[in-house]
């Protein structure tokens, strides 16, 4: 093999895995965040507590996640190591003027993410209204994502108002440490 041969493999070898990236599912961590990493210069603590985590969030973050515009986007730290992250979409009036269209930017999203990730490794389905949540896990088993629906309650009479979905990715064992207190 000549000299030229082995560098043209070389290229199509490292531009075919980062078209196809390296592995599926969800990554070890959150955009350019690692799991571990201390809280950015610019985060601003929330002075809220959820399972033992401190909530954060950036100021002027464009919200942008899975194709769609998050309504919140909030980072969780245990002791001081990121361990998850949350992305709150409401889908109702103005935008959303049915449950239909909502469900349907729900479905939107999670094609996002069994484009990126792979399909799910698991999921359940909510009655009424008859919507998957799904679930993902990380090859090698430490980052757990999941993209949740929270329904009304089925004795809710009103009119449609939106509904709540949920993108949560997070470090297993730091969050499994926070819940459980770590010898706190």
């Amino acid at each position: 093999m000549t000299r030229r041969t082995l560098v043209v493999a070389l290229i199509a070898t490292s531009f075919s895995s980062l078209m196809h990236g390296a592995e599926p599912g969800p990554k070890a961590g959150f955009r350019f965040f690692k799991w571990g990493d201390s809280p950015a210069r610019e985060m601003v603590a929330m002075n809220l507590k959820k399972g033992g985590m401190d909530a954060y969030l950036i100021h002027q973050d464009d919200m942008q996640i899975a194709g769609g515009k998050a309504s919140a986007l909030t980072y969780f730290f245990f002791r001081k190591r990121l361990c998850r992250v949350e992305a709150n979409y409401f889908f109702g009036p103005p935008q959303f003027t049915t449950q239909t269209g909502s469900m349907l930017e729900f479905a939107r999203i999670g094609t996002m993410l069994e484009h990126e990730w792979g399909a799910p490794d698991d999921v359940s389905t909510i009655n009424p209204p008859q919507v998957d949540n799904e679930h993902w896990l990380s090859p090698d088993g430490k980052t757990d994502a999941s993209l949740g629906f929270i329904p009304r309650h089925p004795a809710d009479s009103r009119p449609f108002t939106g509904v709540l979905v949920d993108l949560i990715i997070e470090d297993r064992e730091c969050v499994r440490q926070a819940v459980n207190g770590a010898g706190v």
